[in-house]
């Protein structure tokens, strides 16, 4: 098993923010997190769906040019790089 890391890309209102994270439970994590502090700004007193995907995808296809991507990578060369 190569060495990994977890990316999590968010591009919000022209802004894009990436994290790295050692697990995908982790990175969702911080994704409903982002999520849930916006939400009512961009959708007033509407319920926000309970599961995290449908969350995620309800909140980001408000905005064509708003999106997020979770992404698995393997960090094995990079590592072998830095000695």
């Amino acid at each position: 098993m190569h060495p990994g890391v977890v990316v999590l890309v968010i591009i919000y209102e022209g802004a894009c923010k990436v994290t790295l994270h050692a697990t995908q439970a982790q990175a969702w994590r911080q994704l409903m997190e982002f999520v849930d502090r916006r939400w009512e700004a961009r959708f007033g007193r509407t319920p926000s769906p309970i599961e995290p995907e449908a969350r995620a995808d309800q909140f980001f296809r408000n905005d064509a040019d708003d999106l997020y991507a979770i992404i698995d990578a393997d960090v094995s060369e990079l590592r072998n790089a830095l000695g």
